[in-house]
């Protein structure tokens, strides 16, 4: 009893893990829900430090828990690794070991795979501390280059594409100034702990050096993805491929890892549905209507607000914003209920560096221009989409 409950609280603290530091889903909602389902706090694992975090600490309807683990070093020493272990579902970090095992699509002629590789880079260069003390043998530099050009020839294969195209948003990136524009809370601030592998930017410039790529320098490559399809003369001709819930908010050909097949957002606004697959229901959706989602509840993973929780400690959850923009059929009217959230707010407003006071209509302008998928590589361009919409 003791090692199957040690083994199912490991298995949960790196799927929370990868999910909350990393926004990878390594296992699904119905199997997270399962296990932490089944955790028994009186089941003392031998190890009394972990033992007293579930105890103090775990909720079985979320996985915000990991942010406080005492080990998350062990965690994402156990995410990198490279699994074959059915049980624990993690994805094999070399794609080209299941490909064979892949049925592909037929490529479209002058289709283009429009690929976030950023977590490519990351995933392909990773190495567990066994590998990185000499205890298990490493992976050679040239392993990573092979691993890296299989992983996205699978990828343009998965969704049919003649040609890919690796977006990387390097670390010298300003990211589309998102940083300076932040004012509830630092954007991208919760990811400042995480580890990077020792050879990421060996991988990231081997991709935009010797592979089709295009390094952003002034925006994120989300942005960059993002623009491919809004400038597509053809959308059946280019696919998004990455799996940031940020980009379901342009337009055209998008590919659904999990479903693995290719989803046509053929309605600009499109619409968002409560997932209830997990003891935690969540917002998903595609277009407009979900940034106006996003910009009610905030995103997490990239450490945006949303509208914050007000001075009684009430904010705007999943369901409460679908509630609210439910009935909405337009960006006109998801645009009203918003203004009226926000303006409606007691939070004190004040800009998170240093305590000046601010106004509400600055942190969700701020908030827009953080969660906006970007037409062109211009800050204010969710100014100039909304004025549009509402000329």
């Amino acid at each position: 009893m003791p090692e199957v409950e040690r083994r199912r609280r490991i298995r949960l603290a790196v799927a929370a893990y990868a999910y909350e530091y990393h926004n990878v889903s390594i296992m699904t909602d119905h199997e997270f829900d399962r296990l932490s389902e089944q955790v028994d706090l009186t089941v003392s694992t031998g190890n009394t430090k972990l033992d007293n975090f579930f105890k103090k600490h775990f909720e079985p309807a979320t996985g915000m828990w990991v942010r406080m683990h005492p080990d998350k070093d062990g965690l994402h020493d156990i995410y990198v690794r490279v699994w074959k272990d059915d049980e624990m579902k993690i994805p094999d970090a070399l794609p080209d070991q299941t490909a064979s095992h892949h049925v592909y699509p037929a490529m479209v002629p002058g289709r283009v795979a429009h690929i976030d590789a950023d977590f490519m880079a990351y995933q392909v260069s990773a190495e567990t501390k066994d590998e990185l003390a000499g205890i298990k043998p490493r992976k050679t530099l040239d392993q990573m280059r092979h691993n890296t050009r299989n992983g996205l020839e699978h990828l343009r294969k998965c969704v049919g594409a003649e040609t890919y195209v690796a977006h990387i948003t390097p670390s010298g990136s300003d990211k589309g100034g998102r940083d300076a524009v932040a004012l509830t809370k630092g954007y991208q601030d919760n990811r400042k702990d995480a580890v990077k592998p020792e050879h990421l930017q060996m991988v990231r410039s081997y991709i935009g050096e010797e592979l089709p790529s295009i390094i952003h320098l002034d925006q994120e490559a989300d942005d960059g993805m993002a623009q491919a399809n809004y400038n597509a003369a053809d959308s059946n001709l280019s696919v998004i491929v990455s799996k940031d819930k940020d980009l379901r908010i342009p337009p055209g050909l998008h590919y659904d890892f999990e479903a693995d097949e290719i989803v046509d957002v053929d309605d600009p606004f499109g619409d968002i549905w409560v997932d209830r697959t997990k003891s935690t229901a969540k917002v998903l959706g595609w277009g407009t209507k979900f940034f106006w989602a996003q910009l009610l509840m905030g995103d997490t993973a990239d450490n945006i607000a949303g509208l914050p929780k007000d001075e009684n400690g009430k904010g705007v959850g999943p369901i409460a914003a679908h509630k609210l923009l439910e009935q909405c059929t337009d960006d006109w009217q998801c645009y009203r209920v918003c203004i009226w959230m926000w303006s409606g707010s007691t939070f004190k407003w004040q800009n998170y560096r240093d305590g000046t006071a601010t106004t509400w209509q600055a942190h969700m302008i701020a908030d827009m221009k953080l969660l906006w998928m970007r037409r062109k590589p211009d800050e204010n361009d969710v100014l100039h989409w909304l004025k549009e919409k509402l000329s």
